[in-house]
């Protein structure tokens, strides 16, 4: 079984739950599944953050489910965590961020 199957059933949820949630269509998430086609890139940041996996774990690469393999990883990951904050709230996160930095 790949990953994707593994995630979607783990989390109780039909191809067409998932397509629903994930804004992709249920006979794409079925292809990805069957190994029919390939992930796209958006498709494979789009899944692996809504599952809060990384894509190499998406991919069954890797078999750390939070492990970041690359600094894109990871980027898209804080991105995706902090587009939706106040400016205030950015703005205590970058306070956060430099106190985490001086700890090195």
């Amino acid at each position: 079984m790949n990953r994707l199957k593994e995630l979607r059933i783990k989390q109780g949820l039909t191809i067409r739950e998932l397509g629903k949630k994930t804004n992709l269509s249920h006979s794409m998430i079925s292809r990805l599944e069957n190994g029919v086609c390939d992930f796209t890139e958006q498709n494979l940041k789009n899944l692996a953050n809504f599952f809060g996996v990384s894509v190499d774990y998406l991919l069954g690469l890797s078999n750390d489910e939070k492990g970041f393999s690359s600094e894109d990883d990871f980027t898209f990951a804080l991105y995706d965590k902090v587009k939706d904050l106040t400016e205030e709230q950015k703005q205590d996160l970058m306070k956060i961020i430099e106190i985490l930095k001086k700890q090195k």
